[in-house]
């Protein structure tokens, strides 16, 4: 007798487990609708934002923020965008480069709320370089370009800031999705070697930025909108 229940129990804890699986395994599966999902596997790290539905994958050591404060912190420069930006992903200099002028770069994926229509979303920005805040020197739009990333065709605009002794490149792309327009914008940012006295810093250097600059393009080609089914 006591043997049976002892069966009767296990089989009960088991379809309990089963069940819990189960559970879980929808929960996972529904959680596009339902929060933020991310997702490490290896050394690559999976990111979906169910509110505006958009999927990124990129390096584990690569770090993700939400949140407009923490952008903010990213540097006397942001290489984020604290305005219209959902998420940033930050190569930090500790990271990346460290030791040297490299101080970090970010990708902000961005919907920009201020372009209401296609033609606002993709038209060229004025051409200017104006000093602004802390007496630094923006430059808006001056290249542009169609351009092809894994699955989304964008404009591309070149754009940058330098402020004492920082600076910042990159490129901003946009693309016309789902009633919105949809913004990824990279920034390199450095301090000027020639400010470190000598043998301090090590020179974050042309083939430096070159490698930097793909592990950034494949972060980009990875981004897909309108995923599971759902527009933006």
């Amino acid at each position: 007798m006591k043997i049976v229940k002892i069966i009767l129990a296990l089989i009960i804890i088991g379809l309990i487990v089963c069940f819990g699986w189960k559970l879980y395994q929808g929960k996972v599966a529904s959680s596009h609708v339902e929060g933020e999902v991310v997702v490490r596997k290896d050394t690559i790290t999976y990111y979906f934002n169910p509110f505006s539905y958009f999927e990124v994958k990129y390096p584990n050591d690569v770090v993700l923020l939400t949140d407009e404060t923490a952008m903010a912190q990213t540097g006397y420069i942001p290489t984020c965008d604290t305005e219209y930006a959902i998420a940033c992903l930050v190569f930090s200099g500790e990271a990346y480069y460290p030791n040297s002028n490299f101080d970090n770069a970010g990708i902000s994926i961005s919907i920009r709320s201020d372009r209401v229509t296609e033609e606002e979303c993709i038209a060229i920005d004025q051409d200017k370089a104006e000093f602004g805040e802390g007496q630094s020197i923006i430059f808006g739009g001056r290249a542009v370009k169609e351009i092809t990333k894994g699955a989304e065709t964008f404009m591309a605009y070149e754009a940058g800031d330098a402020a004492m002794s920082h600076q910042s490149n990159g490129q901003d792309y946009r693309t016309f999705r789902g009633g919105k327009c949809v913004e990824l914008s990279y920034r390199i940012n450095t301090t000027s070697y020639e400010v470190y006295p000598e043998g301090e810093k090590v020179r974050f250097s042309d083939e430096n930025r070159a490698e930097l600059q793909e592990k950034i393009d494949t972060i980009i080609r990875s981004f897909a909108t309108g995923v599971v089914g759902h527009t933006l």
